[in-house]
């Protein structure tokens, strides 16, 4: 029940973060929100890496974070 507040939150944060950090080093708005956009897709890209890896050590179980997946997909709908 506290979701909208967080979600709020972290909006308002987010943005803050981008304005200051817009003001602190200059830079465009576009150039600062690409930087955030590639944080993610590297993000992404490295959880992805380090997934596959204890998946393929055995540390982790691919069926088991399947299924995790699908009912957070289901969850949401």
């Amino acid at each position: 029940d506290l979701l909208p507040l967080v979600l709020f939150w972290n909006i308002w944060a987010f943005w803050a973060q981008a304005a200051g950090f817009i003001r602190i080093s200059g830079q465009s708005g576009a150039k600062v929100l690409a930087g955030y956009l590639l944080y993610l897709v590297l993000w992404l890209v490295l959880l992805a890496v380090f997934v596959q890896m204890f998946v393929a050590a055995g540390w982790l179980d691919a069926e088991q974070i399947l299924k995790a997946w699908e009912a957070q997909v289901q969850q949401v709908q």
